[in-house]
């Protein structure tokens, strides 16, 4: 995958898993008591080291080379590794806060399933989130860089029919603005015409060259060819 600016919003949400990860190991888990601060910090690094080398190297890695059941492999190998670091790491600090230490061993035992499994099925659930968000990810990038390839060969965008939903070719030179309304961006022709296309508007402007159109607020950008005009708060098109 490549870094830029449009996979920001993952990197945030990076961050803020990072931040969340910290917290909630360093506080308080529904899974288990705590251990000491030291080993819950050193969890929580592990884990979150864990699940960035996932999206980062392991996920882009299988799929270029279309190796999805080796990946599904390896996200198991971690799941299962991170469980065993941490079961192994926590168990005294468990034992020793549920009073079992001097209880018959089979009831300790069914307590130690118990704790492994469910930080099995807790890392799976991470695991994943982390797949379901690299497939998001990797999904944009792909159907971006085909807008991208389609734009370069014939300056046409694939837009929607505001009626019946048809898929559309569009010119770039007959787009008079483009008004975003959350994750729908309404196109407007020279000509009258109007049609939609899901896509942020952010991508949209670098797709057509920032150079060509001008963002004249947070929704709205316009042609610069076409601009005739600007005074304060209005625009005039040729």
């Amino acid at each position: 995958m490549k870094i830029d600016w449009r996979l920001q919003r993952i990197l945030l949400g990076h961050l803020l898993l990072s931040i969340f990860f910290f917290w909630y190991f360093t506080h308080y888990s529904f899974l288990r008591p705590l251990a000491e601060p030291g080993t819950e910090c050193f969890l929580a690094l592990l884990i979150e080291v864990a699940a960035e080398i996932n999206f980062w190297i392991l996920y882009p890695l299988c799929q270029n080379k279309n190796r999805f059941f080796l990946y599904y492999v390896l996200s198991a190998v971690e799941i299962i590794a991170l469980s065993v670091v941490e079961y192994f790491l926590t168990i005294d600090a468990n034992l020793s806060k549920f009073q079992l230490i001097e209880l018959p061993d089979n009831e300790c035992f069914q307590f130690k399933i118990s704790l492994f499994t469910n930080l099995i099925f807790r890392n799976l659930g991470l695991f994943c989130f982390i797949m379901i968000m690299a497939y998001n990810t990797d999904l944009r990038i792909r159907l971006f860089e085909k807008d991208r390839k389609l734009f370069r060969l014939k300056k046409q965008l694939i837009v929607q029919s505001l009626t019946d939903k048809q898929a559309l070719f569009l010119d770039a030179d007959q787009i008079c603005y483009i008004q975003q309304d959350q994750n729908l961006n309404h196109f407007y022709t020279f000509d009258g015409q109007h049609f939609i296309r899901r896509s942020s508007l952010m991508d949209l402007q670098q797709l057509l060259g920032e150079e060509n159109y001008l963002k004249i607020s947070k929704s709205v950008i316009v042609s610069k060819p076409h601009i005739k005009g600007l005074a304060e708060d209005v625009i005039t098109l040729q």
